[in-house]
């Protein structure tokens, strides 16, 4: 299969994940039927952005907490309701009737994102034709397209877990570099800040950490970069 009509093809898949996923996003007419998502769409809608990094990180007076806005059971990670309220804020649909519909488009847009690391993950261990493959069973999955029509952290989790996956494949192929593990260590920071319960992920990655070891030991340094980084970065966002 040449690389044009390869590129042609998951053009086409792209475009029909795309429909599914962003088809009917008002489905619910401003009813908002669901749960979660009306509790994000609250908290969302009376939050504000921070005025300064003081603010931001102190977490008894920043304006985008949730608990110091009459919240005090928010169990979420807060980077998706920060994303979406700082994009409602800069485009002028920051109130209750608008939010949710933005948050919406952000979550297909977020598991678009994940199609596409289906498709650079599977041609990177297998072939294009299993790339290409994969790329289109995950196009018509019905649990991606249902969760992408709801304003919940899912989506978001599930990318930046899906690039931490792929990040650890594209190592363990290639070569542990400083580079990486900041890439590494961000990617599941951002994770663990859109749902906590990404820590249950922390076991595979230690299981590359075994393998990077046996495989050059001089890395090791690189490694104990990670939680640090990670830490950190959790912290930020």
């Amino acid at each position: 299969m040449t690389i044009l009509k390869s590129k042609v093809i998951f053009f086409f898949i792209f475009i029909l994940a795309a429909s599914f996923r962003l088809y009917g996003i008002n489905w619910d007419s401003g009813q908002h039927l669901h749960p979660d998502e009306r509790f994000l769409t609250m908290v969302a809608a009376d939050i504000s952005l921070s005025s300064n990094l003081k603010n931001y990180f102190d977490p008894q007076t920043s304006t985008l907490s949730p608990y110091n806005n009459d919240y005090p059971f928010f169990v979420y990670g807060t980077l998706p309701l920060n994303l979406v309220k700082t994009i409602a804020v800069l485009s002028n649909q920051d109130d209750y009737s608008q939010i949710h519909l933005l948050g919406r488009f952000i979550s297909a847009l977020f598991d678009l994102a994940v199609l596409f690391l289906v498709y650079l993950l599977s041609k990177k261990i297998s072939n294009q034709k299993t790339a290409l493959l994969s790329a289109f069973f995950y196009a018509i999955m019905v649990l991606p397209i249902q969760l992408s029509h709801f304003f919940a952290v899912d989506p978001f989790l599930n990318f930046f877990l899906f690039l931490t996956f792929y990040i650890l494949i594209k190592q363990f192929l290639d070569r542990v570099s400083f580079a990486n593990i900041i890439a590494l260590s961000l990617s599941f920071a951002l994770s663990l800040a859109c749902k906590i319960s990404a820590v249950y992920f922390s076991p595979i990655i230690a299981l590359f950490f075994v393998i990077f070891l046996f495989k050059s030991r001089s890395k090791f340094f690189f490694l104990l970069l990670f939680p640090v980084f990670t830490l950190f970065l959790f912290r930020l966002f």
